[in-house]
């Protein structure tokens, strides 16, 4: 006879929601956007991580990207597309562009916006499965890209 367990309460992997608010917890937990006063921000700050990228990514290296976050999060994106039609998708990372868009929207010094940026890759990077990560950094090609994302290699 197989033993039955019962599954974790403490974080249902089924639940999107749940994966979900976990994730901005790590967020508003995290000591960057505690030192930059945004931890009650943390959903915003996402979201205008997600729509800076969204604007300044090329469409191939973006839908890398935006298959790899975790679900629920990848729907971020929708509200991106909806206030900002994108009318010529880069052919290249923007970097200068990327870091102006998500300074003006957090209305923060670049370098600050920079810290927010790098506080969210990290919560989101520890959601994602490693060996997808490597994969996926194969086939973006900005380097700048890759070093946003803290890709190995």
């Amino acid at each position: 006879m197989t033993e039955h367990t019962e599954p974790s309460r403490e974080f249902p992997l089924h639940d999107m929601e749940a994966q979900i608010r976990l994730l901005f917890q790590e967020l508003k937990d995290s000591a960057p956007l505690r030192s930059l006063g945004l931890a009650e921000r943390a959903q915003e700050v996402t979201q205008s991580v997600l729509c800076a990228l969204w604007r300044n990514t090329p469409l191939p290296q973006l839908d890398i990207i935006r298959g790899l976050l975790p679900a629920g999060i990848d729907l971020m994106f929708v509200s991106c597309e909806r206030p900002h039609r994108r009318h010529n998708p880069p052919e290249e990372f923007q970097q200068d562009s990327f870091l102006e868009d998500l300074s003006e929207h957090l209305q923060l010094p670049r370098d600050r916006a920079i810290e927010a940026c790098a506080a969210v890759f990290a919560v989101l990077r520890a959601h994602m499965p490693d060996d997808d990560l490597d994969n996926a950094c194969l086939f973006i090609s900005s380097s700048d890209l890759k070093q946003l994302l803290h890709c190995p290699f």
